[in-house]
């Protein structure tokens, strides 16, 4: 959720709020150009219930999708994006772009601090951390799965 993502129980519409996931997502696509695939939907128990989704172009609608992400989480749905850019609108292993960044889930782990620590962490909720390591060059998304 991009309000957990970034500590705030409610994100606001400001500059700062805006700001946070621009820096994430600058980290992540670099100079990529693609389509930013956003989902959202309101938490029940453990099901995800009413999905929304929208997709935009990035970097020229960055600011647009940020903007939409913090609304929806404002609204107490959970909002995600897609770690890497998208060809097309559709969110499938068909339409995915190059990887600029590899990303993980830990849940219930530490961060790695070794070798392959990671150019950025996201504690997503307590103790459950998305990690990504941005890439010198792009990747095929086939070599990014293996």
């Amino acid at each position: 959720m991009i309000s957990e993502v970034y500590g705030k129980e409610n994100a606001f519409q400001d500059q700062d709020s805006i700001q946070e996931p621009l820096r994430l997502w600058r980290h992540l696509f670099g100079g990529e150009r693609g389509l930013l695939h956003v989902f959202t939907a309101v938490r029940s128990d453990d099901a995800l219930t009413e999905p929304k989704s929208a997709t935009f172009n990035y970097p020229k609608a960055a600011r647009a999708a940020a903007k939409w992400a913090l609304e929806k989480s404002e609204q107490d749905r959970e909002t995600y994006f897609c770690a890497h850019l998208l060809d097309a609108p559709r969110r499938t292993k068909e339409n995915a772009a190059s990887v600029r960044t590899l990303w993980s889930e830990l849940d219930s782990a530490a961060p790695p601090n070794g070798e392959y620590k990671p150019t950025a962490v996201v504690e997503a909720s307590p103790g459950h951390y998305h990690v990504y390591l941005r890439l010198t060059d792009s990747i095929p998304p086939e070599a990014a799965e293996r």
